[in-house]
């Protein structure tokens, strides 16, 4: 699983009805990713955000932006000035991708659900 994150790969797991899975997937998004495309250029629901979300960390964050090249779902982009990023969490799927990517450690997970600003938003 850390290998295919390395590599941008998102995980997904698909079901019937729950508790049955139906397959798990790490697939590069979106463009790879046939279930994906339907849902952010289609707009057709078929998929629904993670119960997770991105936090950025103000005080680890370097500035290095190789997040954003990384995040698939365009939550993350350059900030106006020299250095940093600006996070989106609403436009955040929670695959965590963009870990991968930070050095310092300045993005983690934190349960939606448990987030105001976008504890309704799946």
């Amino acid at each position: 699983m850390k290998c295919a994150e390395e590599r941008g790969l998102c995980h997904t797991a698909w079901t019937f009805i729950t508790p049955f899975i139906a397959g798990l997937c790490n697939c590069d998004l979106p463009s790879g990713c046939m279930a994906m495309k339907v849902v952010l250029k289609g707009g057709v629901r078929i998929m629904w955000k993670g119960e997770d979300v991105i936090r950025r960390n103000e005080e680890l964050c370097t500035g290095c932006r190789r997040c954003v090249k990384r995040c698939p779902f365009g939550a993350i982009s350059p900030a106006p000035r020299q250095s940093g990023v600006i996070v989106d969490r609403k436009k955040c799927w929670g695959c965590g991708i963009c870990r991968t990517a930070c050095a310092p450690g300045a993005l983690s997970l934190e349960p939606r659900s448990a987030t105001p600003d976008v504890a309704g938003i799946w």
